[in-house]
């Protein structure tokens, strides 16, 4: 990297749950080595922890909640430029729930430019943003891997996935307050964290009973789906926060069912006849890849219930809704929900980038056009006060994640050097790019992405 740049060309892209961010943060890391940026992609505790390393950097962020105070303010303490979008800001319940929850006025004042999905999330977040603070609607690079552009890129583990299992069902569960890895004691005391626990004190328990009473309507449906199509794999795919060892003894006795909740979710969709899923970012992915897809809650939930993915799945109140669903699916009788356009308006709303410019191109124009210059470090005397405080908490996860590593394996379970330049040659062959990347590991699970092969670190 030149030294004398006044333009800042460090990126550092940090990871957090492996299955559902690094395909679309590696794809958007390989669009920005093209342009000439060094991208530093891994780990976001290592990132965090060693982020004097990467000084100056910019750091792209993957949250605007109050949880984030003490890493953006690290951050900017050393000197660097700081970028944010909401992995959470595309499925929410109503724009003052999202608010409450989802967005800190203290985060979104240290930013240098806030990215949205689409046009509702950029209106929401310019009313709490401050003023002047750019806020541009990119869509997100994860979706860029649903565009029919990527079919090529999922052909083979598809593949593998019917071999082994034949024919599927895939059933999405979505239930991390009723059955978080964790319990709930810790959960609780996590919850405490965000704001909406101040002024809204029963919110998160009446969320956490609607869960509770989705997740005992999927414990019944799941037998009969799996009597009623014993030459089919039902696959059950527990979010990345649940317990998945209450799946897995509960269909331990069932032969046609399985609980994997390995890999991108889109492989497993692609790999299906059909998705069934409660509240899931699932069904909007599904969608967009043309599979049929139901949501299945018995009741309405006023004020706890995904708007968007479920206005884009057929809706099943009963299991034998859920059963006419999937016949009415295997006989070819279910219509393309994506010829809808009153669900493609609905859509478009939401986010970006379903067609045109690809998600991750929209964001490297975006970090060309703003041109952030490098920032002075701030007083030095100020940076190992904050590092103690930082240290302090990282000793704290830590020692969390000594208790229940498994958890911490579960959101992130490693990475190679290998298994990055495989995605990027299977990503490389679908986009006709990418072909000159160079990829160097340079601490554990980080790694620096850049755009020549024989550039050096």
């Amino acid at each position: 990297m030149n030294e004398s740049r006044t333009v800042e060309n460090r990126i550092v892209i940090p990871i957090e749950t492996k299955v559902r961010e690094f395909q679309g943060k590696l794809l958007c890391a390989l669009t920005l080595a093209e342009r000439g940026y060094r991208v530093i992609l891994g780990d976001q505790r290592i990132l965090m922890s060693t982020l004097e390393q990467y000084t100056p950097c910019i750091y792209v962020d993957k949250s605007f909640a109050s949880t984030k105070r003490l890493g953006y303010t690290k951050c900017k303490t050393l000197g660097n430029r700081l970028l944010a979008w909401d992995e959470e800001g595309l499925v929410y319940f109503d724009a003052q729930t999202y608010r409450d929850l989802r967005l800190d006025a203290n985060c979104l004042s240290m930013l240098d430019a806030a990215f949205a999905w689409g046009p509702d999330q950029a209106e929401i977040l310019k009313g709490i943003t401050p003023s002047g603070l750019p806020v541009i609607e990119i869509g997100h690079p994860r979706m860029d891997l649903l565009r029919p552009e990527f079919r090529g890129f999922y052909k083979t583990p598809v593949e593998k996935l019917q071999s082994k299992y034949g024919k599927m069902l895939l059933v999405n569960t979505a239930f991390p307050l009723a059955n978080h890895f964790h319990g709930d004691m810790q959960i609780q005391q996590k919850q405490e964290l965000y704001p909406i626990a101040q002024h809204r004190p029963d919110f998160f328990e009446k969320w956490k009973k609607v869960q509770y009473a989705g997740m005992v309507s999927f414990k019944e449906m799941i037998p009969e789906l799996c009597r009623a199509f014993p030459e089919y794999t039902v696959v059950v795919r527990p979010h990345p926060s649940e317990k998945r060892g209450i799946w897995e003894s509960f269909t331990s006795e069932i032969n046609n069912a399985v609980v994997n909740a390995d890999g991108n979710v889109v492989e497993w969709i692609l790999a299906s006849e059909c998705v069934i899923h409660f509240d899931c970012t699932s069904g909007l992915e599904a969608f967009l890849l043309e599979v049929p897809a139901a949501v299945y809650r018995r009741s309405a939930s006023p004020g706890y219930e995904q708007q968007l993915p479920n206005s884009l799945s057929y809706r099943v109140q009963t299991c034998d809704e859920v059963l006419s669903f999937v016949r009415g699916v295997l006989a070819g009788q279910k219509s393309r929900l994506l010829d809808d356009p009153e669900r493609m308006a609905l859509l478009r709303r939401h986010m970006v980038a379903a067609d045109g410019e690809l998600s991750c191109d929209r964001f490297a124009d975006a970090l060309d056009a703003l041109a952030l210059t490098r920032l002075p470090q701030k007083a030095s005397e100020k940076i190992p006060s904050l590092n103690v405080a930082w240290r302090w908490w990282l000793k704290r996860y830590r020692r969390m994640n000594l208790k229940h590593s498994a958890y911490a394996h579960q959101k992130f379970s490693g990475l190679s050097v290998q298994e990055i330049e495989r995605v990027t040659e299977s990503m490389a062959e679908a986009l006709g790019r990418f072909s000159s990347v160079a990829i160097h590991q340079i601490d554990e699970a980080v790694f620096q992405i850049t755009g020549f092969k024989d550039d050096v670190l």
